[in-house]
Parts: structure tokens; C-alpha cells; sequence
């Protein structure tokens, strides 16, 4: 079962990067497959000492046990889409590869780290605000945190409930940065004791329990140079911010969730102003399963979205309004995820199943109307990473009798 994982392509296409342990142990280092020669090599292992839980600050442990994140040593990496320029945190620490070499770009308490396409700005949080670096230079972008208020971070209940632990969102052209300012000293403090150590160790949480009064959220944006954040009219109190994303046109398109589940609405906000509208609107009964499928094609405005309206999770094409251009799929079968979205071609790759409900395979269907195509055979369940040309794909794949 030790298999490579964090498998990604170069931005180039030409080789493809992954996380592996050839001892068979946790501890990983990064490698690469060049796709011409077919040859794999041990590419970096970690500068200095490897990641483990003694050596990380507390809120990356609570953010691997969130994740369920069991390895070491270089535990991620981060490519610029654009650029072959690549990022790995480490122990706090933000190093930088490119052109061959590796090299310290900043140290001290760093957490979830991003870089921007062309590899130009590198945006993270550190000690409760958000940061940015770019030339060389450093600069705060958010100021106020203190206990239990944080710029940047993701709140408990988006890590451990929502799948989403990212709590900002650069702009594509990097210019502006969405970010979630998180105000938690209204929920009490839960103290959790540890035992079975050496020493007796109280770990306090501010826990938003069921029914309670969750963290106070506010929705900003900066911009990259600095200045003052604007402020999103979020204008609800009752419910939770699911998923944020950038449209090609400059809006701010956020998924707000409802406190009772039952409906997913996304909300389209202009950054100048902060005034904000709702573009489209999910009601499912007994609750909503959140997705990732939203998509956008660059040139038209148009975005893609899954939805569970007809008892079955398919694929949509709306245009930039919010107004639905075509249904992509249909049938009594399910599409588990987007993969992908090939916006010159107009093609969406996802993961699903047609056949039976016990494999998963990848598809992929065209914008402009027509059958899904399936493009993994063997039976099982898939899942893949397309490369950025969308030349090849990397396939993992399982069954009752084969391992990953």
C-alpha cells in the first residue's frame, strides 16, 4: 500500500512529480517521472530535518489530524500553473525550487502556502494574518489577529465538516486576495486532556457544539500591494461559506450553505463595492453533499456545476448570469467529480459511474452537448490527474483483488 501520492504535473507537461517512500515507510520525499524516457528518479528530499509532529507548529498538527494526514517528511508541494516554479513547506519553514535549485524563501511559522501562475508572488499566513512575498520583499496584508481571531484560516467547523481548509483565495492574475476573517471568542473554550504522556498536557479548543453559536465570519478582499480590504455584504447570519472562487470577470463567486443543509446557494459579489447576489440556488432534501465541480471557460463566462436535483448528482452548464445553457449529463447513475475542464477544446472531465454503482471510472464530455465518453477500461475504481495540455493522464486505480 505505500504507493506515490500527491501526484501532480509539472506545468510544462513534460514530467510528473509525486511524493514516495521507496523503504515502504511514512516518510516521503519527493520524486519525478520523466514522460519521454519513461525514467524515474529520486528527485528532493527534505532540506534539514523532516516533518514530523514534534517539529510543526500546533495548528498544522490539528490541520493533519483534520486532513487525516499520517506522513512525513515532505508532506506537500505546491507548482506554479505557469511557471516551473514549485513550493514546499516545511516545519514552518517555505522553501522554493527553481531552475534547478532549491532555495529558503522564508522562514518562521508559515502556513498554507500559494503561489500565483507565473510564479511572481507567493501568498501565505503567518502568526493569524496574511502575507505576501514578491522580489524578494515581504509584506502584511491583514492586520488584527490576536486570540481567537485569525485573517487567512479556515475555522474548525470549514476544516473538520466542509472539506475545505484553504481560508484564502489569490486572485488568477494575483493582483486582489479573497480571505476569511475568523472571530471565534464568542464560542466558549473546550479543554481537551491528555493522559497518556509524560507530562499532563490541556489542549483548549473554542469548539462550536451542535446548536450553539459558531465562529463570526467576514468575507474581505485585498489587494496584493496592499491597502485596506473591502468587506463582502454577506448579509446572512445563519449558515457557513463552503467554497469560494474567482469568475473570469472579476466577480467573487462564494457558496454559502445554510445552518440546516438543506440549501447551497451561490452568491456572485462585486470587490469594489462588496454588494453581492444570489446567481443560482440548490434546495435538496434531506440535506446538500458539497462539491467541487465548479468550473469556468475563460472566453465565455460560462461556468460548469453539479448538482442533486434530480436525485442524481450530473453535470450543468450555466451561462455567466447564473442561467442554465444545457444539462451535460443524465440517467440513473452518478458523477462522482470533476477532474478537469479543457476550455479550449470545451470538454469537462469528471469521475463516475453509468455501469454499476461499485466501480468508478473517468469520463469526459464535451460543453457543447453529446454522450459522455468513458476513457478508463479496466473494471474498479479510478481516479486521475490530467496533465495541463491534456496530453496524458495519470490513473490510479483499485478492485477487490488489486491493491492501488
Amino acid at each position: 500500500m505505500a504507493i506515490p501520492g500527491k501526484i501532480r504535473y509539472a506545468p510544462d507537461s513534460k514530467f510528473v512529480t509525486y511524493l514516495y517512500s521507496d523503504h515502504g515507510d511514512l516518510n516521503r520525499e519527493l520524486w519525478r517521472l520523466d514522460l519521454a524516457s519513461g525514467k524515474k528518479q529520486h528527485w528532493l528530499a527534505p532540506p534539514g530535518e523532516a516533518v514530523t509532529e514534534a517539529n510543526i507548529s500546533r495548528e498544522e498538527v490539528l490541520l493533519r489530524q483534520r486532513q487525516r494526514l499520517l506522513e512525513t517528511g515532505i508532506t506537500d508541494y505546491v507548482w506554479a500553473e505557469k511557471a516551473n516554479v514549485m513550493l514546499m513547506p516545511l516545519r514552518g519553514d517555505l522553501f522554493q525550487w527553481s531552475e534547478g535549485a532549491t532555495v529558503k524563501l522564508a522562514g518562521g511559522g508559515i502556513f498554507d502556502p500559494r503561489i500565483t501562475a507565473d510564479g511572481r508572488r507567493v501568498f501565505f499566513v503567518r502568526d493569524g494574518d496574511l502575507c505576501c512575498i514578491e522580489g524578494g520583499a515581504e509584506r502584511r496584508l491583514t492586520s488584527g489577529a490576536s486570540p481567537g481571531v485569525t485573517n487567512g484560516l479556515a475555522e474548525f467547523v470549514a476544516q473538520e465538516e466542509l472539506d475545505r481548509d484553504r481560508g484564502y483565495w489569490p486572485s488568477p492574475d494575483g493582483e486582489l486576495v479573497a480571505f476569511e476573517q475568523v472571530d471565534e471568542r464568542r464560542i466558549p473554550i473546550y479543554p481537551i486532556v491528555h493522559q497518556g504522556k509524560p507530562v499532563l498536557e490541556i489542549e483548549e479548543h473554542h469548539y462550536p457544539f451542535a446548536g450553539m453559536a459558531n465562529a463570526s465570519v467576514k468575507l474581505g478582499v485585498v489587494r496584493a500591494g496592499g491597502g485596506r480590504p473591502t468587506f463582502m455584504d454577506l448579509g446572512i447570519e445563519q449558515g457557513y461559506i463552503a467554497r469560494v472562487d474567482w469568475h473570469p470577470d472579476g466577480r467573487l463567486l462564494v457558496q454559502w450553505l445554510s445552518r440546516d443543509w438543506h440549501q447551497l446557494e451561490l452568491l456572485a459579489y462585486d470587490v469594489v463595492t462588496g454588494a453581492g447576489k444570489g446567481i443560482l440556488v440548490d434546495e435538496i432534501d434531506p440535506w446538500v453533499n458539497l462539491h467541487d465541480d465548479l468550473r469556468f471557460v475563460e472566453k465565455t463566462g460560462e461556468f460548469t456545476w453539479s448538482s442533486e436535483r434530480s436525485g442524481y448528482r450530473h453535470l450543468y452548464l450555466h451561462g455567466p448570469d447564473g442561467s442554465l445553457v444545457r444539462q451535460l449529463t443524465s440517467g440513473d447513475w452518478v458523477v462522482d467529480a470533476t477532474v478537469a475542464l479543457d476550455q479550449q477544446r470545451r470538454q469537462l472531465y469528471f469521475l463516475g459511474w453509468r455501469d454499476t454503482p461499485v466501480e468508478r471510472q473517468l469520463f469526459r464530455v464535451s460543453l457543447d452537448g453529446g454522450e459522455a465518453e468513458r476513457l478508463t477500461r479496466e473494471s474498479g475504481m479510478h481516479s486521475a490527474i490530467i496533465a495541463p495540455d491534456f496530453s496524458t493522464f495519470v490513473e490510479v486505480a483499485d478492485d477487490r483483488m488489486t491493491p492501488p
